[in-house]
């Protein structure tokens, strides 16, 4: 019965696959993190018009190697839209969780088929946990460097697992300080329970890290943009204020609150219980390190699922009678309210997130139109072959001369930021402009079901609206 776990992961793939451009809205950071790629891609140089810094640099606003690994996608399957970069996403997301499963068979934490499919439910079930595989953000990518890792350390050859820990602390370091943070935990963790046995994988691992930060402080200081590495990655602060809501995952809290009770029933075996300690440290701890370190938003969940799905399908087959069916009941219902309610939502609404209708109309609107700046979130449907799109991230670096080039701009009706209103953006550009359209039309279907638009109220991401400026002195025939 092994093969259930893989149908289990096919049958979500397949149900995600098609709708993987309009399942959920176009987000600000896929287009900060895809633009260094794209732009790549069109023979622009690593730089971008998509973060806080000059398109004319190198650019060195975050870890890269997430917009390398997409650049290279880009050129070999020539896959550029919102879709083709999520299906790298949904790929890197999958690789992951089956190296992580294959890693947990190997190490003799998944002693059966039974656990193996319970950890993959758990994990679907889970609100935020699937997240990684449905943005364009790397998240994704370091669901794939964990499992690569965990892999890596059940290998037989002793110089494999050394050559995989120090390649997985190169990726995790090139990849972003929340999986840094992450692996750290995991490795403090694994020293604790180990002992000197993990030394010396947790020292290579380490050596890596640093090899990789020394690399990339030398290249970004080469070309002259160290400071704007450390600032963007170091000195913008953090919004955990708005940006706490991993913590509203159903399937944190049930789970916890099953290793919990693991931990202080004096009838489970030693290995049960060491798996709730691990749980509890890499599941809620993991949380709480984030969120104090940082934030803790929803594309983070995944951090904290991984370690906290893992330890709960290892302990659910020592609950019996009436234990295990409260637990399976518990379980099963954070999962119903988690992904598969959040699914439902997303598919009602997708009618209203079509993204190929909002490409047509954007092509219409900004035929002719050579440079335009956009909202983050319309910067995939603005994007065409010879069109240079800005967003407000570069805004305060363009040159005047710059922003006299910009031909048309879109932007949401009502932004919730007063400092991205249509008013002030337009004031910042300079120039006239005129409101040539608006998306979408009147006739656009919202939902598929009206019964279950108050599910939407559920999510603060609902449908795309957009309005057009363009130039009045470069404004497009009517």
């Amino acid at each position: 019965m092994r093969w259930l776990v893989w149908a289990v992961l096919g049958v979500f793939a397949c149900l995600l696959l098609p709708v993987l451009a309009d399942f959920r809205v176009a987000m600000g950071d896929e287009a900060a993190y895809a633009d260094p790629a794209l732009r790549w891609a069109d023979g622009l140089g690593f730089t971008s018009s998509a973060w806080w810094q000059s398109p004319d640099q190198l650019w060195a606003c975050n870890f890269p190697l997430y917009a390398l690994v997409c650049s290279v996608w880009i050129k070999l399957t020539g896959l550029s839209s919102l879709w083709g970069l999520r299906l790298l996403s949904l790929l890197l997301y999958l690789g992951g969780v089956v190296l992580w499963i294959l890693g947990c068979r190997r190490a003799g934490w998944f002693k059966s088929w039974r656990e193996e499919t319970a950890f993959v439910l758990l994990l679907l079930g889970s609100l935020y946990a699937t997240a990684p595989s449905q943005y364009i953000r790397p998240e994704a990518l370091g669901a794939a460097v964990f499992g690569f890792g965990l892999f890596g350390q059940t290998l037989s050859s002793p110089r494999l697992r050394m050559i995989a820990a120090f390649v997985t602390g190169l990726l995790t370091a090139l990849s972003g300080l929340q999986f840094v943070v992450a692996l750290a935990l995991f490795a403090l963790v694994w020293l604790v329970i180990a002992g000197k046995k993990a030394w010396k994988p947790v020292a290579v691992c380490v050596a890596g890290g640093f090899v990789a930060v020394g690399v990339l402080v030398a290249v970004y200081w080469h070309f002259g943009v160290l400071d704007i590495f450390l600032r963007s990655t170091f000195g913008l602060g953090s919004n955990r204020a708005e940006q706490w809501h991993g913590w509203r995952d159903p399937m944190l809290w049930a789970a916890s609150a099953v290793l919990v009770c693991v931990f202080f029933s004096r009838r489970m075996a030693h290995r049960e219980r060491l798996a709730a300690v691990v749980g509890l440290a890499c599941g809620p701890g993991m949380a709480t390190a984030l969120f104090i370190l940082s934030k803790y938003p929803q594309y983070y969940g995944f951090l904290a699922a991984l370690a906290l799905c893992t330890a709960t399908a290892m302990v659910v087959p020592a609950f019996s009678g009436r234990a295990r069916i409260a637990v399976l009941g518990l379980l099963f219902g954070a999962g119903m309210i988690g992904f598969p309610l959040a699914a439902l939502m997303n598919w009602n609404v997708m009618p209203a997130r079509d993204h190929a209708a909002l490409e047509n109309w954007m092509s219409e609107q900004l035929c002719g139109a050579n440079k335009v700046f956009v909202d983050p979130s319309a910067y995939f449907a603005a994007r065409s072959p010879g069109r240079l799109v800005y967003t407000q991230a570069v805004l305060p670096s363009l040159s005047e001369a710059e922003r006299r080039e910009i031909a048309a701009v879109v932007l949401l009706p009502d932004h919730p930021l007063a400092g991205l209103r249509s008013e002030i953006v337009l004031r910042q550009i300079g120039g006239e402009w005129r409101l040539d359209g608006a998306y979408p039309q009147d006739s656009a279907a919202s939902s598929r079901c009206a019964t279950l638009d108050p599910l939407s109220r559920l999510s603060y991401a609902g449908a795309y609206h957009f309005e057009v400026w363009t130039r009045m002195s470069q404004a497009l025939d009517p």
